[in-house]
């Protein structure tokens, strides 16, 4: 059984779209800039984003991303539990 997209919860609306490359491009770059102020200039070069686009869509920046991180992560986390069986029961 393969794992749910974790990306198909958020639909296919071109602001996802943009955010995931966003996302992507700071998940690469981040090792060599870091988490912080320069981090989502440095993803919207990476992603191909206008850095008008980008801090429109991110105002906050690297706190923007990481907060993107985890909803797409808790969206995985629950569609995973929603794919899983029912636990069988431990005891009578």
């Amino acid at each position: 059984m393969s794992a749910p997209d974790p990306l198909a919860a958020f639909g296919e609306d071109p602001i996802s779209e943009v955010e995931t490359r966003l996302l992507e491009a700071a998940l690469r770059v981040a090792p060599f800039t870091g988490w912080n102020g320069g981090l989502l200039a440095a993803a919207a070069r990476e992603a191909g984003v206008a850095p008008a686009e980008a801090v429109l869509m991110m105002p906050e920046g690297a706190r923007d991303l990481v907060a993107l991180f985890f909803r797409k992560h808790d969206a995985l986390a629950l569609a995973t539990l929603q794919a899983a069986p029912p636990p069988a029961k431990v005891r009578d």
